[in-house]
């Protein structure tokens, strides 16, 4: 089964442009995809599997979320709630992108 998630960048003028990928959505997999890439248009070339999407509410599978402001992340997680089917997003993690590379490799 795959694990899918949302990136939105932020620019430095406080627009959002938001990109899905299907495959490795997992905080380990996220770094892979998220390093070296600041603004949306890079991210968008060196990940052939990224495709641009509406926002982070786009997918209903998505299982997580990842903001990218300069030079920093925020992730959040989605737990679901089976018996009443709610939705709830946890940050898991928030800080610059150097320390989201080491946290993920714990």
């Amino acid at each position: 089964m795959s694990t899918t998630a949302t990136y939105q960048f932020i620019s430095e003028w406080g627009r959002s442009h938001t990109a899905y990928i299907q495959d490795d959505g997992y905080p380990r997999g996220a770094v892979e995809y998220i390093e070296g890439n600041c603004t949306i248009e890079q991210f968008i070339r060196a990940n052939e599997k990224a495709v641009m999407t509406a926002s982070h509410d786009a997918h209903g599978d998505t299982e997580y979320r990842y903001t990218v402001d300069s030079a920093c992340v925020i992730a959040h997680r989605k737990s679901t709630n089976y018996s009443t089917g709610k939705d709830t997003w946890s940050c898991i993690f928030s800080g610059p992108m150097e320390a989201f590379a080491e946290w993920c490799k714990k």
